[in-house]
């Protein structure tokens, strides 16, 4: 299970965080895929259309998973700050 929290901070900064966690009604199973210790992202303007971002992920991929599907993660993982980029100019 996943938790995530998104906090506007004065000065149009702002803050997402997010983390693996576990709860009663959704019980870990034997196909646990990731762990993710933190993932998180700070924007804080800089001026009208220039922002600075902030962008960090500690994961940890359970079981054994072959190489060209990490790499293919770590890829998806470096697109993030393009997909906020649009969706922020939209």
């Amino acid at each position: 299970m996943l938790y995530s929290k998104k906090v506007n901070l004065e000065g149009g900064k702002i803050v997402a965080i997010a983390m693996s966690t576990t709860h009663p009604n959704c019980p870990e199973t034997n196909f646990v895929r990731a762990h993710l210790y933190l993932g998180c992202f700070m924007l804080m303007p800089v001026s009208p259309r220039v922002a600075h971002m902030v962008y960090m992920i500690n994961i940890d991929f359970k079981g054994s998973i072959p190489k060209f599907i990490l790499n293919s993660i770590r890829s998806d993982q470096a697109l993030v700050v393009e997909k906020i980029r649009k969706n922020l100019s939209a």
